[in-house]
């Protein structure tokens, strides 16, 4: 009896006790890295990899974004998919152009040259972002991702153009557009941002050239309000509501016209007293001509639905070369489109020539109080477009631009318009409310401007006649230039003279001609990535951005696609937020407030990383702090611990499982409670619900585990005979235990899950990703159903009065362990079944426990009281057969093991 240790059954295991996940996870990588195990069984699953720009290392929004699809791919191939997960980089376009003029410190060079630079620049960083995804352990096909700028694909883009222009949507205008004066440049919707900006606001006077039918002597004038005064120069004319009430007010040195309500809200506001000479509909507004205010012109009066009498005067002035709406009101009345305003955002005529438009707005202002024609003037902070890479103002300017047509008749009859919005409830949207948010983004967009006048990007497809500018859009041209590009990528358009790109003897459809130009403008890199559909003959399973790719890359995708196949390019778009720092704030490397996930990888590790991902509501914004990745260690550590008790419990096992029937009660239990679990995780991923997934994976670490059984176990794992009918239960009950809880985390802890699963003495395949998962009720038998519903809810009800009753013991220092008590249960009728139970000394860690019935009770009562036994110096339980230093069973044990 003197060796009592060597005769305890201790748990052993050559899992490490420390996670070392800094040194462990890149030895899985180069492991992986040499398996050529592919999983291209079962029914294909495709992921379209929404493609990031390789302008910088990845930042903590990359992590996020590619954990997501990673753990959704991993997870779907656990059930059975061959996964198709090809990653993508969106590699022309400004944020590149910007990093390489930044290198340049200025200096110009020639097209073809800088484009040769931002290729370079392009794939240096791919191979960089690659590196960081990687080291993540994201499983993609990282050797034939997708590039934007590779030949073939940009061939792709090339007839992707050819097909919408085959179908009469791609046209050539003259229109106003969001116009970056620093990249000097057209932007689209999808470049857009909006930040609070400080604008000068005033109220000018436009002197009415005729009457407007009332007996006055004083000069009557049109209030207007505006808050972008220099357009001023551009104004052509006046706009009303044709349904708003207008008033005629004689004020003590002038008639001031406005809307009825804007007069009553001045008046109550100001100190403005007047006469109401004359109430009439805007409509009766309409043909009459007010007096620019400082230009020797006219401004006649036209109507428009868009004026509103909610600020400013119920009166518009209307520039058509620097707004959409006022551009929409100068066509229907045959307006001039005047644009005094260069690329760079300078006025080109008049006392304010050579000026920058948001500082000649003061001086218009001050001129206009000089020549009276100013009413008042404030500064006013409001929501304003801003370039999403420079993050200036914007303005609107009507340059000459490529459009596709959203409202145009496509030769099925059908706009792109209406296909775009019909296509949209055949698409699941997680969350839903992304379809209403893409449904409101279609129905008001503009037509797409395309074009863009920088240099790293895919040309125009385009040639125009040189005699008479009409753009030779055939089907021969397009397929000509297609050639080009995939032999030689899109800078050959840069290189070679247009004679040697098009088919020869093309002719000008318009006049005959036969010399032809190219057009020098870039693609937008919204149509560019959004062509990616093209890299597949069916839609994508799942596409999985930022809740910013609404009006972005899915946007693109979706007209495209049903522009150019008539249907979606994908059957599920999932969004996730943005993430932030402690205060709320996005996180940007610009800001100084964010965190690189190499140096989250290297304090912490990728799987806590990924773990932290994997349990964020990503939804949502959500936070990213030290604090929340400590948090999200806490929990990592208590799933690697249960896997170290699985595996050194393990020690030794037979291999032989106990059918689960005749297991022991709690550990039947147990069994049918982790199968639930599964059921429920696999379902969560299904769903998309991966933090829900996380939630139940830490419910049951926390609950069913720690709280119920692994402590009650721990006698049969470590003081039975070895082998023994109840420890060949409990060790088979792990092995149950360790198979479903392995699955269930091995989409999240990719490196935690391969390292456990190669200790596992029992495993099947050569990787804990070539697993998967249980069909619904594998481990779960009928009885245990039963009991899970009949007898263990009221068994875990009544621990708790117990635990409750014993701790006012411990309290008041009467024991100092439970294990020191003896328990009477007292029954009512209802539960007399539980009299018989056979595990309450193994459920509630006691040392004896009496049951009775009493039928006249209705409620349970509990008494525990201490005991005076002995405790086993080899299983520290407090026994009554313990005769000098063991009990009776540990006397037997010892026979047995010595």
């Amino acid at each position: 009896m003197s060796n009592l240790k060597d005769t305890v059954q201790l748990p052993h295991t050559a899992f490490p006790p420390r996670a070392g996940l800094s040194d462990m996870e890149p030895r899985w990588l180069a492991q992986w890295a040499e398996q050529s195990e592919k999983h291209s069984a079962g029914i294909r699953y495709r992921l379209h990899d929404g493609p990031p720009y390789p302008n910088g290392d990845i930042h903590a929004g990359h992590a996020l974004n590619k954990v997501l699809k990673d753990i959704v791919c991993r997870s779907q191939r656990m059930m059975g998919r061959s996964i198709n997960f090809q990653p993508g980089w969106d590699c022309h376009g400004l944020p590149i152009e910007t990093q390489v003029i930044k290198k340049q410190s200025g200096k110009a060079s020639d097209c073809v040259t800088f484009r040769k630079q931002c290729h370079a620049f392009a794939n240096d960083y791919v191979d960089r972002q690659r590196t960081g995804f990687q080291r993540l352990g994201i499983d993609a096909d990282w050797e034939t991702p997708y590039l934007t700028a590779d030949s073939e694909y940009e061939a792709h883009v090339v007839a992707v153009f050819g097909q919408l222009a085959a179908a009469g949507l791609v046209y050539h205008g003259r229109k106003p557009i969001h116009w970056c004066t620093c990249c000097k440049t057209a932007l689209a919707e999808a470049e857009i941002e909006y930040d609070t900006h400080q604008s000068v606001s005033v109220t000018v006077r436009f002197p009415l050239i005729k009457g407007v039918g009332v007996d006055t002597k004083l000069e009557p004038s049109l209030w207007v309000w505006t808050t972008t005064p220099w357009t001023l120069p551009a104004n052509v004319g006046l706009a009303v509501n044709p349904d708003l009430d207008y008033v005629v007010v004689e004020l003590e040195s002038e008639v001031a016209i406005m809307a009825k309500t804007r007069w009553e809200a001045l008046a109550e506001t100001r100190p403005l007293s007047g006469q109401v000479l004359r109430t009439m509909p805007g409509r009766d507004l309409e043909g009459l001509v007010a007096q620019h205010p400082f230009l020797d012109q006219a401004a006649p009066i036209g109507l428009a639905d868009f004026v509103t009498d909610t600020d400013g005067t119920g009166v518009v002035h209307i520039a058509p070369g620097h707004g959409v709406d006022d551009y929409q009101v100068g066509q229907q009345y045959g307006w001039d489109v005047v644009v005094p305003v260069d690329d760079s955002g300078c006025l080109t005529q008049g006392d304010w020539m050579g000026q920058f438009v948001f500082k000649a707005s003061p001086q218009i202002r001050d001129h206009l109080r000089d020549i009276n024609r100013l009413v008042d003037d404030a500064t006013i902070q409001h929501a304003y477009p801003q370039c999403w890479r420079c993050h200036n103002p914007v303005i609107f300017r009507a340059t000459p631009q490529w459009f596709i047509a959203m409202d145009k008749a496509m030769p099925n009859g059908k706009t792109l318009r209406e296909m775009a919005l019909a296509a949209l409830p055949t698409i699941n949207w997680v969350p839903e409310w992304g379809e209403t948010r893409m449904r409101s983004m279609i129905e008001q967009r503009p037509d797409w401007c395309i074009s863009r006048q920088r240099r790293w990007g895919i040309p125009i497809p385009v040639v125009r006649c040189q005699s008479c500018g009409e753009p030779a859009l055939t089907a021969e041209v397009n397929t000509a230039i297609q050639k080009a590009v995939r032999k030689h990528g899109s800078t050959v358009w840069f290189e070679q003279p247009t004679a040697a790109i098009i088919p020869p003897n093309t002719c000008c459809a318009a006049c005959g001609g036969r010399h032809f130009e190219k057009v020098m403008d870039i693609l937008d890199v919204w149509f560019e990535s959004g062509s990616s559909f093209m890299l597949d003959d069916e839609p994508a399973d799942l596409v999985i951005e930022g809740t910013d790719q609404h009006r972005g890359w899915f946007q693109s995708a979706l007209l495209l696609a049903v522009a150019v196949r008539q249907v979606p390019p994908f059957k599920t778009v999932m969004t996730h937020g943005f993430i932030v720092d402690e205060q709320g704030k996005k996180m940007s490397k610009s800001k100084g407030n964010a965190t690189k996930p190499a140096q989250i990888i290297q304090s912490y590790g990728a799987d806590i990383l990924r773990w932290w991902v994997a349990s964020v509501d990503a939804k949502d914004d959500v936070q990213l702090s030290p604090q929340l990745l400590d948090q999200a260690k806490q929990s990592f550590l208590k799933i690697r611990n249960t896997l170290r008790f699985l595996l050194g419990n393990l020690n030794k096992f037979s291999g032989v499982c106990v059918p689960v029937d005749t297991l022991t009660p709690m550990d039947r239990w147990i069994v049918h409670q982790a199968q639930t679990v599964h059921d429920a995780v696999v379902s969560e991923y299904n769903a998309l619900a991966i933090h829900r997934a996380v939630q139940r994976i830490g419910q049951f670490c926390s609950g069913d585990l720690s709280a119920h059984y692994l402590d009650s176990v721990k006698d049969r794992l470590y003081c039975d005979a070895p082998q023994s009918h109840s420890r060949q239960c409990a060790q088979s009950t792990l092995v149950y235990l360790f198979e479903l809880f392995i699955r269930m985390i091995a989409p999240i802890l990719v490196f935690t899950a391969e390292d456990a699963y190669q200790y596992y003495a029992l495993k099947t395949m050569p990787s804990v990703h070539s697993l998967t998962v249980f069909e619904p009720g594998t481990h779960s038998t009928e009885l245990a159903q039963a009991e899970a519903k009949q007898t263990w809810p009221a068994v875990f009800a009544i621990k708790e009065q117990v635990y409750q009753a014993a701790e006012a013991l411990r309290q008041t220092k009467v024991i100092k362990q439970f294990l020191q008590t003896q328990v009477t249960i007292t029954l009512p009728s209802r539960l007399a079944h539980l009299a018989s139970f056979s595990e309450w000394r193994t459920v509630l860690l006691v040392a004896e426990v009496t049951c009775c019935v009493d039928t006249n009770s209705t409620d349970v009562a509990v008494q525990v009281t201490p005991v005076d036994y002995k405790k086993c110096d080899r299983c520290w339980r407090y026994d009554p057969t313990v005769s000098d230093t063991v009990c009776a069973r540990c006397e037997q044990v010892v026979e047995v093991v010595q």
